[in-house]
């Protein structure tokens, strides 16, 4: 307020003095009952001045700056008010307006091992940074920079202090049986890890170099092609086994002058024009692929003592091969082949356990059956047949990772303890009268039955999800009949002369189309009124003896709202 001498200008307060008005004015000194009176915050015009509680009040505030909205405003951007102006705050002291989360409230945790995270037990609370302090409370050992939220832990399955690189997880604290080493090459033996004694000639690495004792002195380094029995009784008179490939070509009758090998790091291919029988009794381990030569007059391979092969195992054409000892191989980590065996017929594998890849049987004898046994066989990457014949039983066998396929064969399977295929089920032009997975639950990929024209009985009881479609066409089944399936992609029954009955009683999902057509022998599809959602479309045409009014009774039963395509009924019997 202005002031000249010691006259003031005096307050209109019209609500506390009597006989100020609107009319009167600061120069108005003479008013009656009026008093002389500062601006102050008090909601009133005290100046007579026109103006509420102005920024130049007594008692005007000290507002801050607030950028960051953090309820603390920066000293270096002061205004005074009565009341708060947008965007400013009552306290100040933020040392960083443009962060939110630095404050003087703000704590600060020490990280004495500068690995960006702090100790959550140690803090000090500040705007400012202190050195060696971090806003991160998360650090459960603060003496080690290598241990953080942010450090890998590798399962020690087996208790030797070195973790596999495969299996780990991501915290602060280690896990129970977990290690920072990642560095281990088998985590089911104590025995193998960095560091440990190699063992020569055995066919394992135990310190994870990635090599398995190469540079034993019985071991020779390198490839390796042997042309003569001359030639292998010389490797015999130095050494027991190879790293690297090893081939055998030229004028072997028999591989006696081999006896001493046991172990090829490598492939071990066996050929030779007048090779009649391959036996190599010491060998135990073959890294890469096992596979006997294109054509040769081999009558007899038998490897008694070889327990793994790392690739895999080709047994290719063979009209002399009758004899099969592969007594005590318990693992072959690819594919396994018989293609074009014409004088064997089948063998046992009563210690195989695991093929990684699949088990694969083409073009079998011209007379006769062939019989496969792999009675402790428990997981395989997939069977396929393809034009033969044969009988295989894999009692112990639970799980299929690829295709169960058949083409052109005619096929007896024994499989009572399958449950899961991690694939598809395909036939073609098939002989099989019987397909029987008793205990089978779980397909992931398609049921593709095409051209099964002796398929008198498909006999899946447990079978309760198909991944991807169930298709079904030339069958010779009277009656199809999937009791425990729940759900499929597409349903699709087409072309068949002899189906007349379908029975899926607990079906009710179908993430596909239903598609059900050109069936001459249709008549009952009652079985399918379980079904309470088609996500495709409804198509029901050309089956005879089935009535149009059939397939409008199973779409009400589904209900129209209930199929997400389009419906087409038609072509049936009237």
């Amino acid at each position: 307020m202005r002031k000249f001498g010691w006259l003031a200008f005096v307050v209109c307060a019209s609500t506390v003095v009597a006989g100020c008005g609107e009319e009167d004015t600061k120069e108005d000194t003479a008013a009656p009952d009026c008093v002389v009176s500062d601006e102050v915050c008090d909601g009133l015009d005290n100046d007579c001045d026109g103006a509420i509680d102005e920024d130049d009040a007594l008692d005007a505030t000290a507002w801050f700056g607030d950028a960051d909205g953090d309820g603390y405003g920066t000293d270096t951007s002061v205004s005074y008010a009565c009341d708060a102006p947008s965007g400013n705050v009552e306290q100040g002291g933020d040392c960083d307006d443009e962060d939110p989360d630095l404050y003087p409230e703000t704590w600060w945790y020490t990280d004495a091992d500068g690995d960006g995270y702090g100790d959550p037990t140690v803090s000090v609370q500040q705007c400012l940074q202190p050195g060696d302090h971090v806003r991160d409370a998360s650090d459960c050992d603060d003496s080690d920079p290598s241990i953080n939220v942010e450090t890998n832990w590798y399962a020690d399955a087996d208790g030797d202090g070195y973790g596999d690189p495969t299996t780990s997880v991501q915290q602060c604290e280690p896990p129970s049986d977990h290690v920072r080493d990642d560095s281990d090459c088998d985590d089911r033996d104590a025995s193998i890890h960095p560091g440990a004694t190699e063992v020569y000639n055995d066919g394992v690495d135990q310190d994870c170099d990635g090599d398995p004792g190469c540079d034993a002195p019985w071991m020779y380094p390198g490839d390796l092609t042997l042309e003569s029995v001359h030639l292998a009784e010389m490797f015999c008179g130095s050494y027991t086994a190879v790293c690297g490939d090893l081939s055998l070509y030229g004028d072997f009758e028999d591989l006696e002058s081999l006896a001493c090998l046991e172990q090829v790091t490598g492939d071990l291919y066996i050929n030779g024009a007048s090779l009649e029988i391959a036996d190599l009794p010491a060998l135990v381990s073959v890294g890469g692929t096992l596979r006997l030569g294109w054509g040769i007059p081999v009558e007899s391979l038998s490897l008694p003592s070889l327990r793994e092969i790392g690739g895999d195992l080709y047994l290719d054409l063979s009209t002399t091969l009758v004899s099969l000892e592969l007594d005590n191989l318990e693992t072959v980590g690819e594919d396994i082949v018989f293609s074009w065996q014409r004088a064997l017929l089948g063998a046992e594998f009563p210690s195989l356990r695991e093929v990684g890849g699949a088990i694969g049987f083409e073009d079998g004898p011209s007379s006769g059956l062939l019989t496969w046994s792999f009675p402790t066989l428990e997981i395989a990457g997939g069977l396929w047949f393809y034009e033969t014949g044969c009988e295989l039983s894999a009692p112990s066998l639970i799980e299929l990772n690829g295709d169960l396929d058949f083409f052109e064969s005619g096929v007896t399977l024994d499989l009572p303890a399958l449950e899961t295929i991690n694939g598809d089920i395909d036939t073609y032009n098939t002989g099989e009268s019987t397909l029987s997975l008793p205990v089978l639950r779980t397909i992931t990929g398609q049921l593709n039955l095409t051209y099964a024209w002796n398929m008198e009985t498909l006999d899946l009881p447990s079978l309760e999800n198909v991944g991807s479609n169930v298709k079904l066409h030339g069958l010779r089944a009277s009656a199809v009949s999937l009791p425990a399936l729940v759900s499929t992609g597409d349903l699709l029954l087409s072309s068949n002369d002899y189906v007349a009955v379908l029975d899926f009683p607990l079906l009710e999902t179908i993430n596909g189309d239903l598609l059900l057509d050109d069936n001459t022998a249709l008549d009952d599809i009652s079985g399918l009124h379980s079904v309470q959602d088609v996500a495709e479309d409804f198509t029901i045409t050309d089956n005879t003896p089935l009535t149009n009014a059939d397939a409008q009774a199973l779409l009400g039963a589904i209900g129209t709202e209930n199929i997400g395509g389009d419906v087409t009924i038609e072509g049936n019997k009237e």
